[in-house]
């Protein structure tokens, strides 16, 4: 600040911090692609689970693991998994902590969107296939997972780029992606606003161009939809 109180910034001060600020980011990336891959295989099990037990019973407790897990917050469960598993003996890397909370929180929302797009099937379409001696498999593959991806493909994508923003609460235990990062240049330069400034552009660039992406894939959609 100057004399008169005013704030000036000075970006030039971090030049020599753009190639950690990076490396944090694509620490937080990788933490989201593997809690993508813990989501993947939770959902997988669970829907798994449903063909091979009691389906109303079982529905019952996704629906109840759903309604647990999104109203539990996600930087309270890291707090838990992270301090709370060793005092029971068992120990974990806070990077190992932030992508099973991550990807336990990221299945809850993803298995919320597959029922509700799977209860938007056209059953009608599904009768007149197993009339006209469709196999299981021809009228999963053919009518219920095209119609439940089209459905969920939107969403799930605005979910992911949400679970990118949270993977930033892994600073809170220790790991170092892009916020831990932000905060150890701030320690070393004293320009808090102008570090955050460029962790923002950091996700603004990253983020920004896959929104545009699925605005330009909805928009195909409808003009091919409005031409059928």
């Amino acid at each position: 600040m100057d004399s008169n109180g005013a704030y000036h910034f000075q970006y030039s001060a971090l030049g020599d911090y753009w190639p950690a600020l990076l490396h944090g980011f694509l620490k937080t990336l990788y933490l989201s692609a593997c809690s993508c891959i813990v989501c993947g295989v939770i959902v997988l099990a669970i829907l798994l689970l449903r063909t091979l037990g009691k389906r109303r019973q079982v529905d019952i407790l996704i629906k109840i693991y759903i309604d647990v897990v999104q109203a539990f917050p996600v930087l309270v469960g890291l707090v838990w998994v992270y301090f709370g598993l060793p005092l029971m003996g068992i120990r974990i890397s806070s990077d190992a902590a932030s992508i099973a909370v991550l990807g336990v929180s990221f299945s809850a929302f993803a298995l919320d969107l597959y029922l509700g797009a799977e209860a938007t099937i056209p059953r009608e379409q599904v009768y007149l296939a197993i009339l006209h001696g469709a196999s299981p498999q021809t009228v999963a593959a053919r009518i219920v997972f095209p119609n439940i991806f089209a459905a969920i493909a939107d969403p799930l994508v605005g979910q992911l780029i949400s679970l990118i923003k949270l993977s930033t609460f892994a600073s809170v235990i220790g790991s170092q992606e892009i916020l831990a990062v932000a905060n150890g240049v701030i320690t070393q330069t004293y320009r808090p606003l102008e570090v955050y400034t460029e962790v923002a552009l950091i996700f603004l660039a990253s983020i920004a161009p896959i929104n545009l992406l699925r605005r330009a894939t909805k928009v195909k959609d409808y003009r091919h939809d409005e031409i059928a």
